[in-house]
């Protein structure tokens, strides 16, 4: 969590009016935040997440079969550590918070957007995360701790949706397979299993998209509503 804080500080002193920094910091951040959460888990990005879980648990039957094929050496070599390396927090998080900082400075509106949704949906991304690995703690096939869900395919997905949301197929096909290539490495080198790539993919392509329509305010007439008719369940409704 204390790697999150500068991040914070950053998004803050950028965002706000030098007056009104030192009184709204606070509102404004949690008014962010919020409503990258709502748009993630009360529009459709919420069925991302659904979908994710279910075809992780099916996976599971797969995990042990998959991790004795790569337990001797995966078949991308030295990929995987480049991957590591270009899937991990300091680079993923790095860019989007130089993004929007150069972007923001630059009075660059459209780049300087996506930075923002990006590093709110990656700060979230990292939270939730961190807190599903260590509510879940999973073993890793190669016997370390910490599992599921992957992060590394999370921030990745999670990059991928935002920049698929803003700039459209052109940025965000290259995105979506860069993620995938990375999160297939944490296969290759045997420190996750499958169903802990899959979710930790839905997991933060939901975030990323859910941050990037709040940002283009998109979906503000589509809800999901938790119901009781019948039993408990959701509700799609669309406001005309």
């Amino acid at each position: 969590m204390r790697s999150i804080l500068p991040v914070l500080a950053l998004i803050a002193a950028l965002l706000l009016p030098a007056p009104a920094r030192a009184d709204n910091v606070v509102t404004t951040t949690f008014k962010h935040f919020g409503n990258d959460i709502r748009y993630t888990f009360a529009y459709w990005p919420a069925f991302v997440i659904l979908g994710g879980s279910i075809a992780a648990a099916e996976l599971t039957q797969l995990d042990q079969r998959v991790a004795n094929h790569y337990k001797n050496g995966g078949d991308l070599g030295k990929f995987d550590s480049i991957a590591d390396h270009a899937g991990s927090a300091y680079a993923v998080d790095s860019a989007a918070v130089l993004l929007f900082g150069i972007s923001k400075l630059a009075h660059a509106e459209k780049p300087a957007l996506t930075g923002e949704a990006m590093v709110e949906a990656l700060v979230l991304t990292e939270a939730s995360v961190g807190g599903l690995k260590l509510a879940f703690s999973r073993q890793r096939p190669n016997g370390g701790n910490y599992g599921f869900p992957s992060a590394h395919a999370a921030r990745c997905f999670a990059a991928a949706s935002v920049l698929q949301t803003m700039y459209g197929p052109a940025a965000g096909v290259p995105a979506f397979l860069a993620a995938a290539a990375v999160s297939f490495s944490r296969i290759d080198a045997n420190v996750h299993n499958v169903s802990d790539v899959v979710f930790g993919a839905a997991w933060g392509a939901a975030i990323g998209w859910g941050s990037a329509w709040f940002h283009q305010k998109r979906f503000e007439n589509i809800a999901l509503i938790p119901t009781m008719n019948n039993g408990p369940g959701l509700e799609f409704a669309y406001r005309f």
